[in-house]
């Protein structure tokens, strides 16, 4: 009976012993990671800043100031628009703008009008690059220049037939006659001129303005002189007595 009882108690034990060295454990779950986040690197550029400007100025707070008693004020800037109003050099103005070129200023007037002077009409009491452009000027194109001028202190200047102190007049010239001037004596003393209306004639060089060079004229003529014994005793006029 006991001899049953060990046999069996033997293959328990043996049984048990098969069995726990067959067994295979349970592999633990594998954590998985989520997606990497890659964090990129931030620029190391320095950003570049934005120019700076220089602010205009509020028109509000330009006044100018008149120079002249008699300013003439116009619609639109420039020499070939019309003068619409002539303001008193007292009356104050405010600076709203200029052109480009900055020699044509706009105004306003405390009545309310505006307009523009030009640059040499109005004092403004601060940089004029300041100002903002508010208007293109239309200029005529510039008058030109006359050959020569008698000059205001010269009125009743004899024209001559002929270049020389004793020639006969032909008649008497006022301060301010635009003149062409035709052709000249050697020595640049006389010049031959014409009137607007057709008439010519020489005159004495040192009683005009000339704005041209006598030396490109051609030579048309010679001083006349008359011996001293044929020279009449001048009667007195009020016209300008050439000497030389």
């Amino acid at each position: 009976m006991n001899a049953v009882r060990y046999v069996l108690l033997l293959l328990l034990i043996l049984a048990g012993c098969t069995q726990t060295g067959s067994t295979t454990p349970t592999p633990l779950p594998t954590a998985t990671l989520g997606a990497r986040i890659t964090l990129l690197p931030r620029s190391t550029e320095t950003a570049t800043p934005a120019p700076t400007r220089t602010p205009t100025l509020d028109p509000d707070q330009v006044r100018g100031r008149l120079v002249g008693d008699s300013v003439p004020l116009r619609l639109q800037p420039g020499t070939a628009n019309p003068v619409d109003w002539l303001i008193q050099g007292s009356a104050p103005v405010t600076v709203i703008g200029r052109t480009d070129d900055t020699l044509w200023i706009e105004v306003a007037l405390d009545t309310g009008a505006t307009g523009w002077l030009e640059f040499s009409d109005v004092a403004v009491p601060v940089q004029m690059s300041r100002l903002p452009v508010t208007g293109v000027a239309d200029d005529l194109p510039p008058t030109p220049l006359p050959d020569a001028v008698v000059r205001q202190d010269a009125d009743g200047l004899r024209l001559r037939l002929s270049p020389g102190l004793t020639t006969d007049v032909r008649l008497n010239l006022e301060g301010g006659t635009v003149l062409d001037v035709i052709g000249r004596t050697t020595d640049n003393q006389w010049l031959e001129v014409m009137m607007n209306i057709g008439i010519s004639g020489w005159v004495s060089a040192q009683f005009l303005d000339v704005f041209i060079n006598l030396e490109s004229l051609p030579v048309t003529g010679v001083v006349v002189v008359t011996p001293a014994a044929e020279i009449a005793t001048p009667t007195p006029a009020a016209t300008i007595e050439e000497s030389g």
